[in-house]
C-alpha cells in the first residue's frame, strides 16, 4: 500500500496529534523524537545525521513503510530508503537513497519519491538529496536524472551529496558543499 498522507502525517507529528494511517505507523517513523542521531541503514552503508541543534526530527522508513509492497502497489515502484524531516523554522526534509553501484537508479528511486510526495516538497522551506554508495562515486552531471533531480533541489535551496560506505553529517553541515 502506498500512502498519500505522508504531509499530513509529517504536521500531525509536530502538532502533537495524529492521523488515520493507512499502513502501520510503526513501519513509517523509524524514530520520531530529538535524538542526537538519525542513522539510516542498509547492508553495510550508513547515513547518519546529527541533530546538534536539539531539534525534533522524524525518519520514515519509505521502502517498506510509507510505500510497503502489496498486490496494491505497482511492480517497479520507485522508491528512496528514507526521508527525515526537521522542523526549526519550517520544514526541512533529506531524501537518502542507500545503494550499492547503480548511481543511475539511485536518482530514478530520488526523482520518484520527491515527485510523488509533492505536497511534502512544496511544504518544506529546503530539501536535500543524500545518496550512499558501496563504491566511489562515479561521473554524475552528465545523467539526466542527475540533472532533474537537482533542479528540483536547488530550487527549494537544498543540495545533493554522494557518499561511499557512510555520511555522517551535521544538520550545520547540510548546505555546504
Amino acid at each position: 500500500m502506498i500512502c498519500n498522507k505522508l504531509k499530513e502525517c509529517v504536521d500531525a507529528q509536530f502538532a502533537g496529534t495524529s492521523i488515520t494511517c493507512v499502513n502501520e505507523e510503526e513501519l513509517c517513523i523509524a524514530s520520531f523524537d530529538k535524538r542526537p542521531q538519525v542513522k539510516c541503514e542498509e547492508k553495510g552503508k550508513k547515513y547518519i545525521y546529527c541533530n546538534t541543534k536539539e531539534l525534533e526530527v522524524i525518519n520514515y522508513n519509505m521502502d517498506g513503510g510509507v510505500i510497503k509492497t502489496d498486490r496494491s502497489v505497482p511492480p517497479g515502484t520507485q522508491k528512496c530508503d528514507n526521508v527525515i524531516v526537521t522542523k526549526e523554522n519550517s520544514q526541512n526534509a533529506i531524501f537518502v537513497e542507500l545503494k550499492g553501484e547503480d548511481v543511475k537508479h539511485a536518482f530514478e528511486q530520488l526523482l520518484a519519491t520527491v515527485g510523488r510526495e509533492r505536497a511534502l516538497v512544496k511544504a518544506c522551506g529546503k530539501i536535500y538529496a543524500r545518496i550512499v554508495m558501496t563504491c566511489a562515486t562515479p561521473r554524475i552531471q552528465t545523467l539526466k536524472e542527475y540533472k532533474d533531480l537537482q533542479k528540483i533541489v536547488l530550487a527549494k535551496g537544498g543540495n545533493i551529496k554522494l557518499h561511499t560506505r557512510q555520511c555522517v553529517e551535521k544538520d550545520t553541515d547540510l548546505d555546504l558543499v
